[in-house]
């Protein structure tokens, strides 16, 4: 699916008259991209990232949650969109029509159970799979932890972290996801790439030292004994980038999508003062053009 079937958006779906993936590769301009779907892969990718502990498959979910799935809804909460396409000349619109209500249901029930989704634990370890103002109480064999995050992500790449075991001196591990996009490319998959590799790279302080952490599966390392009150701060630069498609997809030769961070961002007429078809960015050294 990530090497072959999907929108940088996180999107999946190209046919819909069938509400089929399609052949590989034809992911379509606009795209289909049904809602449900974006619910369906941010449970399918997190349940495989709790299976196999690889940060691979939270990256995607990230991707899919904020750009793939809230586009389906409204900030006012009562419009969805049944389809999320990549490409519009105006006529798409969000609806309060319930004539087909799974989208609406599937947007309320994948929205609250994010909270649940922030931290995963084994027996000694503390994933931080999320990132969000919030504070969680995990309980480990070796007592209870309690864990405060506080953060502007995904707008902003610092997150702080407040770490409170129940005893002075536990030892278990902090595993903080480095994602896909502060390291190589916006998401994993053969589809996408960066036009230039991030310069910046993400660093990680303790206490407000800064420290070397292994990285395994996409996860940044820190096991030490723990005291109430110590703190970790995660840096994830965030750069604009423009990142290219693979050949292979037709539609988006000579295309480009910007990101910043785990956010896709979009070109719209009513900020430009004209149509956004006549809009170009210049060729770049590496024959990137969108």
């Amino acid at each position: 699916m990530v090497d072959s079937r999907m929108c940088i958006t996180g999107g999946t779906g190209a046919v819909s008259r069938w509400k089929d993936f399609g052949e590989p590769y034809k992911i379509g301009r606009g795209g289909y991209n049904e809602t449900c779907a974006a619910s369906g892969q941010v449970f399918y990718n997190y349940r495989l990232g709790i299976l196999t502990k690889d940060g691979r498959y939270f990256d995607t979910m990230e991707v899919v949650l904020l750009n793939g799935m809230l586009s389906g809804v409204s900030l006012s909460g009562d419009k969805f969109f049944y389809t999320n396409i990549l490409e519009s000349s105006g006529r798409a619109a969000r609806r309060e029509d319930r004539r087909v209500p799974c989208c609406h249901g599937s947007i309320a029930r994948t929205i609250p159970q994010v909270p649940g989704d922030m931290y995963a634990h084994t027996a000694s370890d503390i994933y931080a799979i999320l990132y969000a103002n919030n504070s969680a109480t995990l309980s480990l064999p070796s007592g209870k932890v309690r864990i405060e995050q506080r953060t502007a992500y995904p707008f902003d790449g610092q997150i702080n972290l407040k770490i409170n075991p129940a005893k002075p001196g536990q030892k278990f591990a902090i595993r903080l996801r480095i994602p896909t996009w502060a390291r190589k490319k916006f998401m994993p998959g053969a589809l996408y790439s960066f036009i230039h590799p991030p310069k910046q790279k993400w660093t990680a302080k303790v206490n407000g030292e800064p420290m070397t952490a292994k990285l395994e599966k996409g996860f940044a390392v820190i096991e030490r004994k723990w005291k109430p009150g110590d703190t970790v701060q995660l840096n994830l630069p965030m750069p604009v980038q423009f990142s290219t498609c693979i050949d292979k997809v037709e539609a988006y030769l000579n295309r480009l999508a910007v990101t910043r961070g785990p956010l896709v961002y979009c070109t719209e007429e009513i900020d430009n003062g004209g149509p956004v078809q006549l809009l170009a960015h210049p060729q770049d050294a590496h024959g990137g053009r969108g």
